[in-house]
């Protein structure tokens, strides 16, 4: 799939489904990483170390925990664009 992000930002996200889990691979950080489903209060939350990439229906953002709970996300507004 494809978001834009604010600041037209395009962010290409793909998911698979496995039976061990849900996973997502995308860009964060300089690098593609492979994000791993934890629980959520709604939506999805995927990990990969301290970036979280949180999608709700066809919105999400990416967000570095180390930044703290109150910190502007580093993409945010994203909305699904396309499929693969």
């Amino acid at each position: 799939m494809i978001y834009r992000c604010a600041g037209d930002v395009r962010l290409p996200v793909r998911y698979l489904n496995t039976d061990a889990g849900a996973l997502a691979y995308l860009p964060a950080g300089g690098k593609r990483l492979l994000f791993v489903s934890v629980m959520a209060a709604s939506g999805v939350k995927y990990v990969a170390g301290n970036y979280i990439w949180w999608s709700k229906g066809k919105e999400a953002f990416l967000a570095d925990k180390t930044q703290g709970d109150d910190a502007e996300p580093l993409l945010k507004d994203c909305k699904q664009i396309e499929n693969w």
